[in-house]
């Protein structure tokens, strides 16, 4: 079995640089077509079911996955955003000096350090984490429709890495990455997919 872990696809607030979590925003055309593409890219792999977060913007890109594989759909809330406290809504360049220094720690990969009113990110990730270990069970290969933040560290944490690596793992809209569940625990097989994206016979 093995999981395709999707980003969704671009929102007006993922353009205009706000916090998003577990607030939502349209998704723009750029968003949609981002999706298409990624759905081509996925009709090979034998998908079976399609999981989402249940916010806006993944169940829009969820909806446009399952249509075109012709797979059921399902919701799951452990998938949701990182919850970004006090920070959601406004943009990274309107921040306060004070609520800056919290983004910049809160976005550094740190997993203890938590938003105000927020979620600690150790926590967002164990939720995801739990999530995604009890899909192993099922039968045939998964699309799982999540976040940019969580799946960063999400794989940053299969890998083993620690804070100083989390950067590298950051996953562009419609990008995606390959999980496989053996008996002894997901792996990453594959991270940051995203050359269909680029492609110019899908633009």
């Amino acid at each position: 079995m093995k999981i395709y872990l999707v980003r969704h696809g671009e929102t007006v607030w993922n353009v205009e640089n706000r916090i998003q979590g577990h607030l939502d925003s349209p998704v723009t055309e750029v968003g949609i077509r981002q999706i298409s593409a990624l759905c081509q890219d996925l009709a090979d792999k034998s998908i079976t079911s399609i999981i989402a977060s249940p916010l806006g913007r993944s169940v829009a890109a969820a909806g446009q996955i399952a249509s075109y594989l012709d797979c059921p759909l399902h919701f799951n809330p452990a998938l949701v955003e990182r919850h970004f406290g006090d920070l959601e809504s406004k943009r990274i360049s309107e921040l306060t000096e004070k609520e800056r220094a919290q983004a910049e720690a809160m976005l550094s990969g740190s997993l203890a350090i938590g938003p105000q009113n927020g979620e600690a990110l150790q926590d967002a990730t164990q939720r995801v984490l739990g999530a995604l270990s009890g899909f192993s069970a099922r039968q045939g290969n998964v699309c799982v429709v999540s976040h940019g933040h969580v799946i960063q560290s999400v794989i940053n944490t299969l890998m083993g890495n620690n804070a100083g690596h989390f950067e590298r793992y950051a996953h562009l809209n419609g990008a995606y990455s390959v999980l496989s569940c053996p008996e002894k625990g997901l792996t990453v097989e594959k991270w940051g997919i995203s050359t269909h994206l680029f492609s110019r016979s899908r633009q």
